[in-house]
């Protein structure tokens, strides 16, 4: 029997085009990326991190969600990146299949946690946190995830370093 194929997983980042084009741009030397860490929110469902989902569909939505906020005259834009799950394997990660019931559930204790700007961090693990968090998309101020979709974060220079061939992948027009 032939070994299973541990092919590459792409992931998807909704942003506006000029971030688009920035993330794409490799940084020297460190990464193949020019993702910015210090620029993500602290108080997301995980933690401070750079975010991004399986699905091109909802990385899509978001993109169009958050240009509408901002009331600005730009286009949205997608961004997918390569990931081989090997270099993957290495982080030290937490997953979440789903949300769990409260209040005895491992998901709503971490995103409650983080919501409030707080870190995830565990004296286990070498470098303090977890590299990356997978799990549902939490509604904000809420106890309800929305249905079919994922969310992947991205919480240290290693865990960043393994999202390779940046390409924007979708543009839209500007929504103003």
């Amino acid at each position: 029997m032939p070994p299973w194929n541990n092919s590459t997983l792409t992931v998807y980042h909704g942003c506006d085009i000029n971030s688009a084009h920035t993330l794409c741009q490799p940084t020297p030397k460190v990464s193949p990326n020019s993702i910015n860490l210090s620029l993500c929110s602290p108080s997301t469902d995980f933690g401070q991190g750079f975010y991004s989902t399986t699905r091109q569909d909802q990385a899509e939505n978001w993109a169009n969600v958050r240009i509408m906020r901002t009331g600005y005259n730009i286009a949205a834009a997608v961004v997918a990146f390569d990931i081989d799950r090997e270099a993957l394997s290495a982080l030290a990660d937490i997953a979440f299949v789903w949300e769990g019931q409260p209040p005895n559930s491992d998901f709503w204790d971490l995103v409650d946690h983080c919501r409030k700007g707080n870190h995830h961090a565990r004296s286990t693990i070498a470098s303090g946190f977890y590299d990356l968090v997978y799990g549902p998309v939490a509604l904000p101020n809420q106890r309800l995830v929305v249905k079919d979709c994922d969310q992947i974060s991205f919480h240290s220079a290693a865990a960043i370093a393994v999202l390779s061939n940046p390409r924007v992948v979708v543009t839209g027009t500007p929504t103003i």
